[in-house]
């Protein structure tokens, strides 16, 4: 059965095989979040042959997430036993609606009421991080992230 996702300049088939891309948005220091929201995309500065492929792949009906990924040890939701966790902060969320291919960047409609969350322990710090559903955490992490689930930290 095919699916369809809706978004502002139209709508797009939805694979099974559906990329959940989780993204940075730092330029030499400075957060580029707001200049992306603004301007409807994500790009990438500088990237490297595979960050070029990984680009290149990301296809229009996709979901994309913003985010920064760092470590705490204070304020955080459970008991983390004194110890450092990973957590990864998503900043913004939208979908792909064009992608010209150039290996730099995509057009993106982003959430206007996205409220940014932190998700702990599956994170990654690279720009580009491609995520499949298939395994408990990476099902987790897509569902937290763009459906607004609760995190498990048990």
């Amino acid at each position: 059965m095919r699916q369809y996702r809706k978004f502002r300049s139209g709508v797009a088939e939805v694979s099974d095989e559906e990329t959940y891309w989780f993204v940075g948005a730092i330029f030499d220091g400075q957060d580029q979040v707001e200049r992306f929201l603004r301007e409807g995309i994500w790009e990438i500065r500088t990237p490297k042959e595979s960050e070029i492929e990984s680009v290149r792949s990301m296809k229009v009906g996709e979901r994309i997430a913003v985010k920064s990924a760092f470590i705490q040890k204070r304020g955080l939701p459970f008991d983390n036993r004194g110890r450092n966790v990973s957590v990864m902060r998503i900043k913004a969320r939208g979908t792909i609606v064009a992608n010209p291919q150039d290996g730099e960047r995509v057009s993106v409609s982003w959430e206007d009421d996205f409220e940014q969350r932190d998700w702990y322990f599956y994170t990654y710090r690279t720009t580009i991080w491609p995520v499949r559903s298939g395994n408990e955490q990476a099902d987790g992490l897509i569902a937290f992230a763009f459906d607004d689930e609760a995190q498990d930290y048990e």
